[in-house]
This record gives C-alpha cells, structure tokens and sequence, in this order.
C-alpha cells in the first residue's frame, strides 16, 4: 500500500465504497453499487486527494520542524530523569538535579539529626536549670508544680498573706547570695557587668500606683491616683529588713485606715553564672549567663499574688574553651551543606526560568495554530514545575539555616543564643522538610507512587471551599463555647483553651472530659453543655469527615476513570496529542501523553489512556 493511500483510507468522515484496493484505485464495493454509484465514486476520490494535498501546503518543512522541536521539548519536560537520560539527552549525561538532590537530602538529614542532638541536650540543660532555681529561690516549691498543666494536678503557686510575701521575698534574696554554698550545681554570682565593671548582682523594683483612698462608711472612694511608679533599689547582703523603701512593702499591702491596696508587683532580678559540663557525652564545656526574674503579680489585686520565676540564657566564653575544636564535624556537614544546596538551588532556578521560556513558547505556537485561542492557566501550571519552585524555597531556607548553625558552632557568643537554637531548627526542620517531599516527587513517577498526589491535585479546590465552610461554622461554635460555657468549664475558660479542646473532640479526645468537667451548681448551663456537645459531634464528626472521605473517593474514582481523564484533559494534552498525529507518523514517536500526566508538581503520575498511531508502512 502507498503512503497516498494510507492517507486516503484514514481521511475522516468517508465511506468504505471510497476504500482503495491494494492494486489501484478500483472499488472495492459491490457490482451492483459500482453501476449506481460510479460518479459519487470518483467524486469521493477526488475529495480524498484534495485532503491529502491540505496538509502538504500547509505543513511546510520549516513548521513541521518547529513544531517537531516544540513538542520534543515539551517531551523532555515532562519525561523523568530515567528516560531523560537514556533517551532524550544520550547516554552518559547524568541528571545532575537528582544527583545533587540525593547529596542535599542525605547532607540536611544528617545535619539535622546532630542538630536535633545537640537542641535536645541544651533544651534539657535549661529545663533542668529552671527546675533547680525554683527549688532554690522559691520558698515552700514543691515537686507537685511541675506537672503538665492539664489536667491540673495542684492549685496555682501564690502567697495570700503580707507576712509570707515579705517571707518569700527575703528567702529570694537570701538564697540567691548563698547559691554557690548551698546548690549541688556549678552557679556563681556573677558580680561583673558587660563593660568590665562591678555591679550588685541582685535588685528588687516595686511597681505601685501613687494613692487610694477609701471611705469605709459610705462604702465609695474618695479619692484614687492610678498614675503607676516604679522604684528600683540593689540589694546586697547586708541591706536592711525593709530594703530601705519608703513606703515600705508592707504599708503599699495594708488596707487600714482607708488605704488601698497600691501595690501591683515585686520583681527581684539576679545575675548568674552557670557551666554546663556533660561527663557522660564527653560534649565541650560551656558557658552561660543567667539573668532571672522572680515576679510577684498582684496587677488584678484579687486576694491572690501568683509568683512565677523565669529565666534568660546567654552564652559567654570560657577560658578554656574547645566548643570549635568539639565541633568540626558539624562545621564541616555545615559547610558541605551550604556548598550542594546553592549549586541544586541554581540548578533549580535554571530549570525554573526555562519552564517559563517553554511555556511562552508552547502559548505563542498555540496561539498560532489555534487562530488567536490563549492556551489555560492549568496548561500554564502544568509546565511549570511547582516542585522547582519548593526545591528553591527549601535551599533557601536550608542556606540560611547552615548559615546560623555555623555561627553557633563556632561559639559566637549573644544575648539570644535561645532565640538562636529556636530559629536554627526551625529553617533546618522546614528546608528538611521540603527536600524530603521534592525527593518523594521522583518517586512518584511511578503510578502507584503518584497516586497520592494525583488524588490530591484532583481535590484540592474542592477540599479548600469546604475547608472555608467549615472554618466559618468552626469559629461560630468556638465563640459560643467560649462565652457560654467559658466560665463554668475548665476546658472552655480561654479562646485559645476552646479552639483546641475543639479540634481534639473532632478526634474523639476526652469527650467524656468535656461533658462532664463542668460546674454541676448550673445546671441550665450544664445541658447547655450536652445539647452543644451533641450538635458539634454530629456536624463535625458524623457528617464533615464522612464529606471529606467521599470527596477523596471521588478524586480517586477519577483518577481511575479513564473516560473522565480524556474528557477532562487540559488543552495542553489536547494540543499536544494533536501535534503528535499531524507531524509524526512513526513508532519512534512516544510522548508524554503516553507516560504521564503532567500537573502543577511536574510529571506526577502515568496515564492509564493509550493514544495509537497507526503506521503507514504496515
């Protein structure tokens, strides 16, 4: 068969009396319809001939070429680095992305476990060290305090009498000079300020409000003056008794003789000196300033003075100190670190920007051909690659986070040395983070990988406009709980408290809790309580998560439905699909219409769909 009559049998929408026989042009239908249908005959075969001419005039070899180059680019772009490698590219051309990728993901990974090491044992060290200056400066502290908060195991640590403030004060300030003879830890008085001068290492400020004067017979004041003054005295070991305040502590407490209650808080600041040495670990010696605050808040003046004591680290030089020589390394996987992060990075922003120069390549010729059709945002998405985009981000994050580990193993010293660990291991967790998710990107070019993500793609606006919904009908519930019940349930007893007692009933966490740690004296706000709880575990529980599991199988379905995937291709496969059959005609053609389906992280997951070109030399 020739190449005219390959084209002549596969011209659409002609009858089979227009199919050709192998010898010439005869046809191939019946006598009977040869005699009465010999001129529509040569009509249907002129027809045929001049459709096969269009494409000839049409196509020229130049657009042919174009159009060639334009869809083995969009082939490459969407193939994964396996094929890229042994097909597009040639043998022997490594995909240098996923090579360096492999570097970053192993590098920040191991980076991040020595830092997650080295986070733990400073975070026990402060933990520790908070415990054992509460135990030291805080009068009558007791082990039972330091339970987690909820569920409340004790009362609140407070002074409800002028005799044990004065008590707790003098206890603070005694103990604080006698810490080096008394603790079983490494705590000096640091006595030296920041320029090389000396300095009391205790001061004790009061923060009261001027005078309030109350009429005890007619039950009113006379006369207030709430401006708020702030007086500040250093303390050391032989002050007096009263510290040499005037008014003293005890008068600004009394409420004789018509005086109110004016003063709001004590506050006694110290400065330490503390060394952490772990024998245990054989870590480096390291040195720290401790700057902390015991405070007496009686701002509500409700007959109860909470006292809290909190402190603040800075790390300072030791004499002998071998933090660098400790620590080389994780200078070094720090430094490796850096060094693969900015060339992926590079790599990454060089892939981006060529994304983009493909996309307004592949609209300009789809314009073209489409007589002046602008080709879809989703097809615009489609090539461009969002996982560059997060491998971008994340190499960002994870030079900046290097860059501050670096300057803390190096021992630089400052005043936010806590901030500093806190900031360091939030970079390094997220640029972690995303590498790991840009790795589990090449994985999903196998279909079971990808199904995930194709799942989700499929579903994301649809799961963000109930999302919307939900949030909305969330916060309505959250305020009434917080303003009904807020007062009456322990749970309830603060916006923050409420929003995630909440959450967690979604999750079935201590419903039983939440319907009964109420006060049982109201009992119109305790069915209150139930009807609540009742109506926000149907809605949220019953029906929102079974919604949100349907909207999942929904997106699944389709994900297998092969029908709904070619009805709801984007125009980008549509008029891929069509370049294909119009410029290629031989095996040798295989694109990604065949592979993959392209989406907005790239070439995520395989078509079931097959599209077959005929051969025209069969």
């Amino acid at each position: 068969m020739s190449y005219k009559e390959y084209r002549l049998i596969n011209t659409p929408g002609k009858k089979l009396s227009s199919l050709p026989q192998t010898g010439g042009y005869k046809s191939m239908a019946t006598p009977e319809a040869d005699i009465s249908d010999n001129g529509d005959i040569q009509k249907e075969r002129k027809s045929a001939e001049d459709n096969f001419e269009d494409p000839v005039k049409h196509h020229s070899p130049s657009k042919d070429k174009e159009e060639d180059e334009l869809l083995h680019k969009l082939n490459n772009h969407f193939n994964d680095p396996y094929t890229r490698m042994c097909n597009g590219r040639g043998l022997g051309r490594v995909p240098e992305k996923l090579i360096l990728l492999l570097f970053v993901w192993v590098l920040c990974t191991y980076q991040l476990v020595l830092f997650g090491n080295d986070r733990a044992q400073f975070a026990d060290f402060l933990e520790r060290n908070n415990v054992a200056m509460k135990h030291l400066l805080l009068k009558d502290w007791s082990q039972d305090y330091e339970t987690m908060p909820y569920p409340p195991s004790t009362g609140i640590y407070a002074i409800y009498t002028i005799d044990n403030l004065l008590k707790h004060i003098n206890y603070t300030v005694t103990n604080v000079y006698n810490i080096p003879t008394t603790s079983v830890g490494s705590f000096f008085i640091r006595r030296i300020n920041g320029t090389g001068g000396r300095e009391k290492p205790v001061t004790l400020c009061l923060y009261y409000f001027e005078t309030g004067i109350y009429n005890e017979d007619e039950e009113k004041i006379v006369a207030i003056d709430t401006t708020h003054k702030t007086v500040c005295s250093d303390i050391d070991e032989q002050s007096p008794p009263d510290y040499g305040f005037e008014p003293s502590i005890a008068d600004l407490m009394r409420s004789t003789d018509g005086k109110l209650v004016r003063l709001l808080s004590v506050s006694i600041d110290f400065k330490l000196s503390s060394i952490h040495l772990n024998a245990e670990t054989g870590q480096a010696i390291q040195c720290y300033g401790i700057h902390g605050t015991v405070f007496f808040d009686n701002r509500q003046i409700n007959g109860q003075i909470i006292v809290k004591l909190k402190t603040s680290v800075e790390e300072v030089k030791c004499s002998a100190d071998s933090t660098v020589d400790a620590k080389v390394e994780e200078i070094m996987i720090s430094a490796l670190v850096l060094l693969f992060s900015v060339l992926h990075g590079l790599f990454c922003l060089y892939s981006w920007i060529s994304s983009i120069i493909l996309c307004k390549r592949t609209k300009d010729h789809y314009k073209k051909k489409e007589k002046g059709k602008i080709l879809s945002n989703r097809a615009c998405w489609e090539i461009f690659k969002l996982n560059d985009l997060i491998l971008c981000l994340s190499n960002i994050i994870t030079i900046v986070g290097s860059v501050m580990k670096l300057s803390i193993d190096h021992g630089i010293q400052t005043n936010y040395i806590i901030s500093m660990y806190d900031t360091t291991g939030i970079l390094l967790g997220f640029g972690c983070l995303f590498t790991w998710m840009s790795v589990l990107h090449y994985f999903a070019y196998d279909h079971v990988f990808g199904l995930l993500f194709s799942v989700m793609e499929r579903s994301a606006f649809v799961v963000l406009k109930f999302l919307a919904c939900i949030s909305i009908l969330f916060t309505g519930f959250v305020l009434f709980a917080w303003v009904v019940l807020g007062p009456y349930h322990i749970k309830f007893a603060s916006w923050t408290s409420t929003f995630q007692s909440l959450l967690s009933i979604m999750h079935g966490d201590e419903v039983y809790v939440t319907f009964t740690a109420i006060d049982s004296d109201k009992e119109i706000i305790s069915y209150i309580n139930v009807i609540f709880l009742v109506i926000f575990l149907a809605i949220f529980t019953l029906v929102t998560l079974n919604i949100f599991i349907a909207i999942f199988n929904t997106a699944y379905e389709h994900q297998h439905d092969n029908t709904y995937k070619k009805d709801h291709r984007s125009d980008l496969l549509k008029f891929i699909g069509r370049m294909e059959t119009k410029a290629f005609d031989t095996d040798a053609c295989v694109s990604c219409v065949k592979r993959c389906c392209p989406s907005m992280l790239g070439c995520m997951s395989f078509c079931d769909e097959t599209k077959t070109i005929e051969n025209p030399t069969n």
